[in-house]
């Protein structure tokens, strides 16, 4: 029998299993949640969160401690949150969203969206900050051919995205935002000289910002 233990650090529930944490969830606040999922019956807010953990298409959950009922939520799908409620306890795994559009990649354990605004570059990001994500850090092969395919869902063929990691890292580092995180959400990026678009597969660098409007591949991150 798995052992699971349960810890709290800093408003993050780890769920660990012999020592390995292989789940971790933020407590968002006493609120009932509605959304994409099903229902169970749990013995506890622990117990709830260990049954998300079992599910791997799970991202959120609520529990009421009165009826002892266990709500999963499905991943990146848009939830509506109600008042306070003393009975309800709110755990996710990633920023909850309000809408719709959000595509899974699993490796990289992050949601693609494809905004449905153009605007220029450096307007980007801040607009992929209202989901408390950023704009697409397309680093592996898995992230690249997400967003081809839902850029093509969409209709058009190109979006703006974040520079390559390796150039991104040296971005970072310039400006001092946290490379772990790749964005800081919780300031205005500084204006780049240079523009990045994805384009099928491919990144691309447009020398100058001005003037050029697209839609945008927004990113959403586990915390």
């Amino acid at each position: 029998m798995n052992l699971i233990v349960i810890a709290v650090i800093f408003g993050l529930c780890f769920v660990k299993i012999h020592g390995n944490i292989i789940f971790k969830a933020k407590f968002m606040g006493n609120n009932k949640v509605e959304g994409d999922g099903y229902s169970v019956h749990a013995l506890s807010v622990s117990h709830c969160l260990a049954l998300c953990n079992k599910n791997k298409s799970c991202d959120a959950v609520t529990f009421n401690d009165e009826i002892k009922k266990c709500r999963l939520f499905k991943r990146c799908v848009p939830l509506q949150i109600s008042a306070n409620n003393s009975h309800y306890w709110f755990y996710a795994k990633r920023p909850p969203v309000s809408d719709d559009g959000y595509f899974y990649e699993e490796r990289s354990d992050t949601c693609l969206k494809v905004t449905n605004q153009s605007l220029p570059y450096e307007l980007a990001n801040r607009l992929c900050s209202l989901d408390k994500g950023y704009l697409a850090v397309l680093y592996s092969a898995e992230l690249r051919q997400l967003a081809k395919e839902i850029l093509f869902i969409s209709g058009h063929s190109e979006a703006w995205v974040h520079p390559p990691l390796k150039s991104y890292i040296k971005y970072a580092k310039n400006y001092g935002l946290r490379k772990k995180r790749w964005i800081s959400t919780n300031e205005n990026n500084p204006e780049l000289d240079e523009c990045w678009f994805v384009q099928n597969h491919t990144i691309v660098k447009q020398p100058s910002c001005e003037d050029k409007k697209r839609l945008s591949i927004c990113q959403l991150p586990t915390y």
